[in-house]
């Protein structure tokens, strides 16, 4: 590993980390290295060749253009460079936010149906030049996604910015209604996000995107950061490019507050994706606390909607985030040991959330047993039969309620 040798860091002080979904925690998060049975699986960040989504007159709910922004809404805004994951992030939080009652530790403050999904309008993707959005038809939106279909590296040509309007209930009878809407400029990495240098347009859809944010989600592979030894110089290729590109979306939004003069608090989560991937070293961490939400995700969901469970589930994340703050801490590489440090924009040091947004294990199988693709009618049988598992994609939404107003009293 190029981060040399590390020291071993307490992962717990003799408390279950994931007592609640009863897997008792190893005794350290350190790196362990197993040798990897088969190749690990690239799903977020592989080349692939499907369309990129085109929208039709039937995926959208209504053709009555209206108001994008909602005054007084709380905005969350999702960034990263290529290749981390954040369109799988996205759908992955809208369908697990979808269903109420199937939203875990969300369940008990989101309205039924209480979560919505915009589209900006303007032509030629010119979002700075509309105030207007178009409701998306939720079903189709999550189709790939359920359908266990890869998704296609954005381009700059066909980049969108969706909007997803989650509205619940705070208060300590939660008799009060607001909303937070989390914001998806699904954006190409090389072509806008991780650019040396912006222009004025694009300085302005940064912006206007992020600007307002509250609460930052910044992205980045679990592998990328904790990677394995048993790594192949491809992918040490892909980890630098990784790295390199976290540092290019942070400056950016570093310049566009210095610019606008904004010294405001912002509260930042430190997405760690893919956490399911093997290429990561901390196996430690994803068997307990990623396997058994995949192993038995409806029993955890169920666990999460009481009001016990989501303090012991919040309580479980800050235990996980410290550990993680150790490990970063603890890493002989400066660029690996900085990058907590470099996300701190008033509100403190950020939460570190290891998740995983698609098994990247099932989806290679798919695609390695059906050569024929999503038309083979034995696969589509196949998925049916077996809806995705996004893990912990909800926990960023649960700490931005939070943040806005203590929204869990």
């Amino acid at each position: 590993m190029d981060d040399g040798e590390k020291k071993d860091v307490p992962w717990d002080e003799g408390e279950n980390v994931v007592r609640m979904i009863q897997v008792p925690p190893p005794a350290r998060l350190v790196p362990v290295v197993p040798p990897l049975a088969e190749p690990p699986h690239e799903a977020e960040t592989a080349e692939v060749t499907t369309e990129p989504p085109v929208y039709r007159d039937e995926d959208f709910d209504d053709k009555d253009d209206e108001p994008f922004d909602r005054p007084n809404a709380h905005k969350l805004g999702i960034i990263g460079g290529k290749g981390v994951g954040k369109t799988y992030l996205f759908q992955a939080m809208f369908y697990r936010c979808f269903a109420g009652e199937q939203a875990g530790a969300l369940t008990r403050y989101l309205e039924r149906d209480g979560a919505h999904l915009f589209i900006a309008t303007g032509a030629n993707n010119q979002f700075v030049k509309t105030g207007k959005a178009r409701t998306l038809n939720r079903v189709n939106f999550i189709k790939k996604y359920e359908n266990w279909e890869r998704l296609a590296s954005t381009t700059k040509v066909v980049q969108q910015w969706y909007r997803c309007r989650l509205l619940y209930r705070t208060g300590l009878l939660g008799r009060s209604r607001t909303a937070m809407d989390v914001e998806f400029l699904d954006a190409s990495g090389e072509g806008l996000l991780e650019l040396g240098s912006l222009s004025a347009s694009d300085r302005e859809v940064w912006e206007r995107a992020y600007l307002d944010a509250r609460v930052m989600v910044f992205c980045l592979p679990l592998w990328g950061a904790f990677p394995a030894s048993t790594l192949t110089e491809e992918d040490w290729e892909i980890r630098q490019s990784l790295i390199v590109g976290l540092e290019q979306v942070v400056n950016h939004y570093k310049d566009m507050r210095r610019r606008n003069s904004r010294t405001d608090r912002v509260s930042t989560i430190l997405a760690l994706t893919m956490a399911d991937d093997r290429r990561s070293a901390l196996r430690a961490l994803h068997d307990s606390w990623i396997n058994p939400y995949l192993q038995s995700p409806y029993p955890i969901l169920k666990q999460l909607r009481r009001e016990t469970g989501v303090a012991r589930y919040i309580a479980n994340a800050r235990r996980i985030s410290e550990a993680l703050h150790a490990e970063f801490a603890s890493s002989r590489a400066p660029k690996i040991a900085n990058i907590p440090g470099n996300l701190d924009f008033g509100g403190g040091e950020p939460w570190i959330v290891p998740m995983s947004a698609i098994h990247g294990e099932r989806l290679d199988y798919l695609d390695n047993k059906y050569k024929d693709g999503i038309d083979d009618p034995a696969r589509r049988m196949e998925v049916r039969d077996a809806a995705p598992t996004p893990v912990h994609v909800e926990l960023p939404l649960l700490l931005a309620l939070c943040e806005r107003e203590n929204a869990l009293m």
